[in-house]
């Protein structure tokens, strides 16, 4: 609660906010396919009935200018009397030619009331005159009134005169007259009004259904994916992401959410591991602690070394299991700086394994080295002690029932490389890009008393990226493990190699 206000409140205003600022899809499809549809609609109203007269007047005038350009082009013909024939009767277009001398020398009349068959000579000139002004040719207007035709101030008539000066092959002179009505387009105006009335509810219509349909199959799935989403945000790993239907995206969008819900699903069961590995891993130091104490406290004689041992060996188990938690946590978060420094790889290896004497003697591991001198690289020391030590506990835990493990340092081309082998049951192929997560653990059931937090391998391996080196683990199930790391040498100049153990002669190790 905030101020008196309960928290689910302000979540539900929130919410509603958002869905006022930001509108369902389905709504937004009608609003797009409702404008598309208008759009179209309007285009359709202006085109065929206010630009109507105009597109029809202009078609006829290109006919007509095309229909003077073939009569221009068959001049002198044999047979030009009966190529203006038929020009005239195929386009419905009144004919009239005369040469330079005003002779007519062809005549065609298809035409009821032709402005240029019933007119005087004075029209003609007239028409003559504004043709030889526009540079030979000209197109008038003429409008209807009562029996007489009168020019259109308008541009637009009841039909249309074009006079065409033009000349044969032999440069005689020639003017043609032709003539073709405008069809009245009122009529057909209202035709197309009341279709386009039509039309329009009925594309207004689909439009919507289409919509529906559309908003149906693309919010759907979407809307699932939605609720599996939210489900899955409140901790059900189980939410099903499958979708049947959609487009191309929303099935990637489907397989990477389920993926995601896998992937978190494994996490958190790690993490119920983890807590369950580590309550395990204090309660026995914790009672063990507890217990010696108790009797040493109350019983006569007990306060004794080996029980102190006991004592101290259980809170270094302690301290080392929380130090792994600490570790883990700074290397997650990015927090480490890491401290560098020039030092022998194979120096240091073979001083970790002198520390393993103990473990040897006390449980009879069977721990051989094979180390070589002059691995010189440029890491904090501290860090590579850590992966060194994690490496070999690791195999340590999970060797085979001769309790052997072998470790090499040695030169591999510009690197130092070191293996961590055991002779375990090995790791199946498909766990092997999990064994550096996180809480994972492989085959507990074959695991000695050494019990571990699952957080040594992921450890080693947030290292080794901080260190940007290479690593990895080479693994055959029933043949054991070889996991191994590999850092860039200092310099390029050849050292001498040799194999160093605990007495310093150049053999083979084995402590």
């Amino acid at each position: 609660m905030i101020m008196g206000v309960p928290m689910n409140s302000i979540k539900n205003r929130r919410k509603a906010t958002l869905r006022r600022r930001r509108p369902f899809l389905s709504m937004q499809l009608y609003g797009y396919f409702s404008f598309f549809a208008i759009v179209v609609l309007v285009i359709l109203w202006v085109f065929q009935t206010i630009l109507l007269d105009n597109f029809y007047q202009s078609i006829r005038m290109s006919e007509l200018r095309r229909t003077a350009s073939v009569i221009s082009g068959q001049l002198g013909s044999s047979q030009f009397g009966d190529i203006v024939k038929e020009l005239a009767v195929d386009h419905e277009v009144c004919i009239r030619i005369y040469d330079e001398k005003g002779k007519q020398i062809a005549s065609c009349d298809v035409l009821e009331d032709c402005v240029i068959h019933h007119t005087d000579s004075d029209t003609i000139n007239r028409f003559f005159l504004e043709a030889k002004a526009n540079g030979g040719l000209s197109t008038t207007t003429l409008k209807r009134e009562g029996f007489k035709y009168t020019q259109s101030s308008e541009g637009l008539g009841d039909t249309i005169v074009l006079t065409s000066i033009t000349a044969d092959s032999f440069g005689t002179g020639y003017v043609i007259l032709l003539n073709a009505n405008i069809a009245p387009v009122s009529a057909t105006v209202n035709t197309l009004q009341s279709q386009l009335l039509w039309v329009s509810v009925i594309t207004i219509i689909m439009g919507m259904i289409f919509a529906i349909l559309m908003s149906r199959q693309i919010s759907r799935p979407i809307t699932k994916l939605s609720r599996s989403a939210k489900a899955l945000a409140e901790g059900s790993y189980t939410a099903d992401f499958s979708v049947s239907e959609g487009c191309y995206e929303v099935g990637e969008l489907s397989d990477t959410l389920t993926y995601a819900a896998k992937e978190l699903s494994k996490t958190d069961k790690m993490q119920k591991e983890l807590i369950a590995n580590i309550s395990h891993d204090l309660r026995t130091p914790l009672t063990l602690i507890k217990g010696y104490g108790e009797v040493m406290r109350d019983i006569p004689g007990e306060m004794t070394p080996d029980n102190m041992q006991v004592i101290i060996d259980e809170t270094e188990r302690l301290s080392s299991l929380v130090s792994d938690l600490v570790d883990m946590s700074k290397l997650q978060s990015g927090a480490p700086v890491l401290s560098k420094e020039n030092f022998d790889l194979g120096e240091i290896v073979l001083e970790t394994m002198q520390r393993y004497k103990k473990l040897t003697e006390k449980d009879g591991y069977l721990l051989e080295y094979n180390c070589e001198s002059g691995l010189t690289v440029d890491a904090d020391k501290t860090r590579i002690l850590q992966v060194i030590y994690n490496l070999i506990n690791n195999a340590v835990n999970y060797t085979g029932e001769d309790k052997k493990v072998t470790v090499h340092a040695y030169r591999d081309g510009d690197y130092a490389r070191v293996d961590v082998i055991d002779t375990g049951e090995g790791i199946e192929a498909d766990k092997l890009a999990l064994i550096w997560d996180r809480y994972y653990k492989i085959d507990k059931v074959h695991r000695r008393a050494t019990v571990g937090t699952g957080l040594g391998l992921s450890i080693v391996k947030n290292i080794l990226v901080l260190h940007g080196a290479q690593y990895g683990v080479d693994s055959i199930p029933g043949q054991g493990s070889t996991f191994w790391f590999a850092m860039k040498l200092i310099g390029t100049d050849e050292k001498e190699v040799n194999n160093i153990n605990d007495t310093g002669e150049n053999d083979n190790g084995t402590v």
